[in-house]
């Protein structure tokens, strides 16, 4: 799967042949909020957060695997995410 774009520390966009695409929340990682919402303060490091992530998975392709049983609030599955042999997050 490749990824398409970054929406913050723990949440990425991959391509699957829609015009939105999917999103993939990473399972274990709650970063910072990159933004201000009626709910949430923007979090210390939320920026930095969202362009580590950034430098890492855009444009590249990972491998998605699911956590058995697991969904969340946002009706995202959760997932592990795989980058070449690094998981990045472990449930």
């Amino acid at each position: 799967m490749k990824v398409r774009r970054v929406i913050d520390g723990d949440t990425f966009v991959i391509e699957n042949g829609s015009k939105k695409g999917e999103r993939v929340r990473l399972i274990g990682i709650d970063a910072p909020e990159t933004r201000r919402t009626a709910r949430k303060e923007v979090g210390y490091y939320g920026v930095e957060a969202k362009e580590y992530l950034k430098a890492l998975l855009t444009g590249k392709n990972v491998k998605l695997v699911f956590d058995v049983g697991k969904r969340i609030v946002m009706e995202d599955f959760s997932l592990m995410c795989i980058l070449g042999r690094n998981l990045l997050t472990r449930s």
